[in-house]
């Protein structure tokens, strides 16, 4: 979970090793909120959200907040190692907590990961994991927009 009570820049680390290619989509959940215990953001606030992921599988992703697909950009970028990454932006216009209208609000995320059955043949993927990094920024606003 990420807590959201100030400016702020916190990432997360999945480490996919148990994944097999099948119909269904593995899914892995987490949250954002603007507030941790008692202590609650006081100003609005936007977040953005970034996945990097390698490319050692071939997998396909996506992203749900609160039940609703979230628009996505996706683009490839190789690292000064000439490692391969994909990052993922989701859009940003949806991703606010606005304190006069949503106190003590928590957004639930869904990323579900899809490893399509047709490579469960192909043993290149045998023994390989995928490394996940969600990055989350935050900036709150103050005063009038």
């Amino acid at each position: 979970a990420f807590w959201i009570v100030d400016n702020s820049f916190k990432s997360q680390r999945l480490l996919i090793d148990d994944i097999y290619p099948r119909e269904t989509p593995f899914e892995y959940t987490f949250t954002v909120s603007n507030f941790n215990g008692s202590k609650s953001a006081e100003t609005d606030l936007d977040y953005e959200i970034v996945i990097s992921a390698t490319t050692n599988l071939p997998l396909s992703y996506e992203i749900t907040r609160d039940g609703v697909t979230c628009t996505k950009v996706e683009e490839l970028y190789e690292d000064a190692d000439g490692t391969v990454y994909r990052k993922i932006k989701l859009e940003t216009k949806a991703n606010s907590l606005n304190m006069l209208e949503e106190v003590d609000t928590t957004h639930t995320f869904k990323l579900k990961v899809t490893f399509p059955k047709e490579y469960s043949a192909n043993l290149q993927y045998a023994d390989l994991m995928e490394d996940i990094e969600i990055n989350l920024t935050a900036q709150q606003h103050i005063g009038q927009s």
